[in-house]
């Protein structure tokens, strides 16, 4: 943290370290819905997923109505948040499911191998997502990663429907056999490419509407990135279907896989395009790196 913020303030550096230290309540927060999820019950999935956010939304209309906002206070209502969650989940599971412990050494080995295989996934998914942000916090001017972001933060909005259809698949494809997994998948898959053509081609057009009426006119040298980042999404999105339908047929690793090649072609390319095009550049190697 010190080495990417290098270029912050105090400030800033100190409220990484307090991002950094929520964390492990993030962690373990995600555990009690994915029991739940693995039962068939979305609403308790659905309650224990949403309460970080509902929390932080609560939180930040707080804040503005008390004139107390700031980035240290924003950022701990987050943290907060997160902490929330995580109360709330382990009070629901022992509330619901009142469970034990239990060792069971042929159940701790499919588990461990399985667990190490989806770690690798997951680990690779997030960091070909953030490793863009990474690179060009070392590299770039602050003011160009704040337009990157912005960017970002607009273009990604249009892929909350395909996180949903990906944990819908996840859910019906490992309790289907056979070819019905693979209908589930093929399914959710072209219900996501179409919403992701049709939200995409939207957003195409309002983003110089929505960047300028959210964000200022400060952040209008983000409209261009986000539009070329607007193709990666429809990639990105799929991805989501493709690795959890994977992850249902026991094949975590395919996530690992393409995402490996994708942290290549992001690494390579932004190193060829960040001192010529800067975070302009940088857009267009991530659609390229999430495409491929």
């Amino acid at each position: 943290l010190p080495l990417t913020l290098r270029q912050y303030s105090s400030s800033v550096r100190m409220v990484g370290f307090l991002l950094l230290a929520s964390t492990p309540a993030l962690i373990l927060s995600g555990y009690p819905a994915s029991i739940f999820q693995g039962q068939g019950r979305p609403g308790l999935f659905n309650l224990i997923r949403t309460s970080a956010s509902a929390f932080y939304c609560v939180g930040l209309v707080t804040l503005y109505l008390v004139h107390r906002t700031s980035l240290f206070t924003v950022v701990t209502v987050q943290a907060a948040g997160y902490l929330f969650a995580a109360l709330l989940g382990y009070s629901i599971l022992f509330a619901k499911l009142r469970p034990h412990i239990n060792w069971n050494p042929v159940v701790a080995r499919q588990l461990g191998k399985f667990g190490v295989r989806a770690q690798a996934a997951n680990i690779s998914n997030y960091f070909n997502q953030r490793i863009d942000q990474l690179i060009m916090a070392l590299f770039v001017r602050p003011a160009e990663l704040g337009l990157y972001v912005v960017a970002v933060t607009l273009a990604t909005a249009v892929t909350f429907f395909s996180q949903a259809s990906g944990i819908v698949t996840l859910t019906r494809a490992s309790s289907a056999q056979g070819h019905g997994a693979a209908r589930v998948i093929s399914t959710s898959f072209r219900i996501t490419l179409l919403w992701l053509a049709l939200s995409c081609a939207l957003l195409f057009m309002l983003a110089p509407w929505l960047i300028n009426t959210v964000f200022g006119a400060r952040f209008a040298g983000s409209i261009l990135a986000c539009r070329i980042l607007l193709p990666g999404m429809v990639a990105l999105g799929l991805n989501q279907v493709l690795y959890n339908g994977a992850c249902a047929l026991g094949k975590p690793l395919l996530s690992a896989y393409a995402e490996g090649c994708g942290m290549v072609i992001t690494a390579v390319g932004l190193a060829i395009v960040l001192p010529r095009w800067g975070y302009i550049g940088a857009a267009a190697v991530s659609t390229t790196s999430y495409t491929v």
